[in-house]
């Protein structure tokens, strides 16, 4: 019947400083721990969480690969600490364990789960 509408005009830039300070004030001395962070996706996801003040722990089944992306994603915040930990097959429980174990006593703990 009467519903009104009403439409708010406010400016993209408004909206992504928003978007931006409340995820710096979540991602900030968090920890990201992530399976197939060395794949494409993955990577740039904790890229932009290390960029936002987290550190991260990368885990994927090629060590190489995992050491040379996870070089790349320490330098999107100085100071950022990021572990990769190669070798890994997530459907071999175990391995999944000590990775884990490894990431919590060299990082701290973890906070996030990708």
């Amino acid at each position: 019947m009467g519903e009104r509408h009403l439409r708010y005009c406010i400016p993209l830039r408004s909206i992504l400083a928003i978007l931006y300070f409340k995820l710096t004030l979540c991602a900030d001395n968090k920890v990201v721990f992530c399976t197939g962070g060395s794949g494409d996706i993955c990577s740039a996801q904790v890229k932009a969480l290390v960029h936002l003040g987290a550190n991260a722990c990368i885990i994927g089944r090629n060590a190489e690969k995992a050491a040379r992306v996870g070089k790349e994603i320490e330098k999107a915040r100085h100071g950022a600490r990021v572990l990769a930990i190669g070798d890994i097959d997530v459907r071999k429980e175990e391995k999944v364990k000590d990775a884990v174990e490894q990431c919590v006593r060299e990082l701290g703990g973890i906070d996030f789960v990708m």
